[in-house]
């Protein structure tokens, strides 16, 4: 017996011997009636303890117990009913400590505990759950010898997957002892930034439980048209989400050469995602091309062509592809113009080949070689004269004056009486523009005759010898007699021709000698050309612009003749002759160095 039962077990001998000692106590100082009388009397019983008396009118009339402790009985209306844990002994208590705390030697029912219950002794005792004699926290019965269960705090072994003690869904361990998984319905905090319970990777919340945004590879529906997982904006998908195309700001590797957002030209990127920084190329052998073409007859247009074949194939021509001819209703006028580029600091050379296989008339059928700005106004242009049905390449010079601004060249035909024309039109082949270079003999520079000579016109330095600063098509030296002369390509009247020789510091050209008209008549082939000589002051008396003497003259025949009394300006023929014309025609030109 341990001491806690031990010390109930005193209590209670302690208890009766006391109650013992003041019976007889009572019984021989003569306080119950009847103890010295007769015992039928009113005997121990009398008044007795218990108010009326223990037990009615005692325990044998009026005998021994008299009205003493059998009277109205021990419990008479001075007692009371018996309560367990009141810490008083009542009768039928074998113990009464106070409590009902099971386990502590006298238990809830009053009753005396032989031993205090024990958790863990594999015995289930009272207050006890379970008892399965171990500690193991995993297993049906806790070191507590409670039932496990879901929120304890302890995992049971394949029962559960965790069990965090609370039921807060949010922190990776559900309330149902089920470890939070991506899908589940549950968005775990600093985890899942959503979790709509399904694996629908086109929603707003895909599989992988986060939020959907461009670039994580699922492709969200109404929102995305495309989503590569990936920041790279040079592939198909850039980082918009929306499939990659010319114009989108992002520049298509391999696809585009450039990008930037806008459909504007000259600015450096055409509205076609091409660049409009040089070089610029075109042979026209991949059947497309950039030009943009223009024609005013239904019949005669432009076209890729492979009928020049034996010299060169798969060029752009303007004829009628059905009769292989140019022949309009009319006036035959068409024009191919490059994109806009950017003038380099040094200008741009154009180099092109061409077959003009039309009529040798430059004044009926015209081809230009044209600089035009944005708004298509001519900057500088450049006649290809004769007639020739092979290729024939032609250069043709960006000045460096335009650096900084775009331009296009255009490539302009015009032909005044087309009806009458049999030839095979215009063919453009092998269109290159590159930055220009002193010394490659292309002027984008105010001249380059390709060498690295001086004084013989075009100094190393790509500077004119005479006339710096003017755009002439060449600057020659006589080498006999130093003079230096210009030739302009670009057509003039008379009177305009001498103005623009005075501005550059020179005159229209005077011929002194036979061998200098020699030497003029080189310049500009097969070309009628304005000299200085001119009648204007006085009827049928020449003279030259410059003052030099007019002692030599190579009139043709019959002239000056002052037809229709309206031809009072000199004109070289290409024979080498001269003939007073109307100064108004417009001729090219030669002027001559002061």
């Amino acid at each position: 017996m341990n001491p806690r039962t031990a010390t109930v077990f005193d209590r209670k001998e302690l208890f009766r011997a006391a109650f013992g000692l003041a019976l007889g106590s009572l019984v021989s100082v003569g306080l119950l009636a009847g103890c010295g009388d007769d015992t039928s009397g009113d005997g121990l019983g009398g008044e007795g303890l218990g108010g009326e008396g223990a037990g009615g009118e005692g325990t044998g009339g009026d005998g021994t117990g008299g009205e003493g402790l059998g009277g109205d009985g021990t419990g008479g209306e001075g007692g009371s009913e018996a309560v367990c844990g009141d810490g008083t002994l009542d009768q039928g208590e074998a113990c009464d400590d106070g409590n009902l705390v099971p386990g502590d030697g006298c238990s809830p029912s009053c009753a005396i505990e032989d031993e205090l219950p024990e958790c863990g002794n594999g015995i289930v005792e009272e207050a006890e759950v379970c008892d399965d004699g171990n500690d193991d926290d995993t297993d049906a019965c806790l070191s507590t010898c409670e039932a496990a269960s879901c929120g304890d705090g302890f995992v049971q072994a394949k029962v559960e997957a965790c069990d965090d003690g609370n039921d807060d869904d949010a922190d990776g361990c559900l309330s149902t002892c089920v470890s939070a998984t991506c899908g589940d319905g549950i968005v775990q905090s600093g985890l899942e930034t959503c979790d709509d319970g399904n694996d629908d990777d086109t929603d707003a919340c895909p599989s992988n439980c986060l939020v959907a945004s461009c670039g994580d590879g699922f492709l969200e529906a109404g929102v995305e048209t495309c989503d590569d997982a990936n920041a790279d904006d040079t592939d198909a998908c850039p980082s918009s989400c929306v499939p990659a195309s010319c114009g989108d700001g992002f520049v298509q590797a391999g696809v585009e050469a450039c990008d930037d957002g806008n459909a504007d030209f000259a600015d450096g990127c055409t509205p076609t995602c091409a660049s409009e920084e040089l070089p610029y190329l075109e042979d026209f052998d991949d059947g497309v091309h950039d030009l943009t073409l223009v024609s005013n007859q239904a019949n005669v247009v432009w076209h890729l062509s492979t009928v020049k074949s034996s010299t060169a194939p798969n060029s752009l021509r303007l004829a009628d592809p059905a009769t292989n001819s140019y022949v309009g209703t009319g006036a035959v006028v068409g024009s191919a113009t490059t994109p806009y580029f950017g003038v380099p600091p040094t200008g741009a050379a154009l180099s092109v080949n061409i077959v003009k296989a039309t009529e040798s008339s430059n004044s009926y059928d015209k081809l230009f070689l044209q600089v035009v700005d944005v708004n298509d106004t001519v900057l500088k242009q450049q006649q290809v004269n004769g007639n020739f049905d092979q290729f024939q390449a032609v250069t043709f010079g960006v000045p460096s004056s335009l650096a900084g601004s775009y331009v296009r060249v255009r490539f302009y035909f015009d032909t005044l009486d087309g009806i009458y024309n049999t030839g095979q039109g215009i063919f453009l082949d092998d269109i290159s523009i590159v930055a220009d270079s002193c010394g490659n003999g292309i002027a984008g520079e105010e001249c380059d005759d390709g060498n690295s000579v001086a004084g013989d016109g075009c100094e190393p330095t790509c500077v004119n010898t005479c006339f710096s600063g003017a755009s002439p098509t060449s600057v020659v030296i006589d080498g006999s007699t130093g003079q230096c002369y210009a030739t302009f390509a670009t057509a003039a009247s008379w009177t305009d021709a001498e103005a623009t020789c005075v501005s550059y510091g020179g005159h229209l050209a005077s011929v002194e000698s036979a061998a200098e008209n020699t030497f003029l008549r080189t310049l500009l082939t097969n070309q009628v050309f304005y000299i200085g000589g001119t009648d204007s002051a006085v009827e049928g008396t020449y003279a030259w612009t410059d003052g030099a003497a007019f002692t030599y003259s190579n009139w043709s025949s019959g002239e000056p003749n002052d037809s229709g009394g309206a031809e009072d300006c000199a004109e070289m023929l290409t024979n080498g002759t001269w003939n007073d014309g109307q100064c108004t025609t417009t001729r090219q030109y030669v002027c001559e160095d002061d």
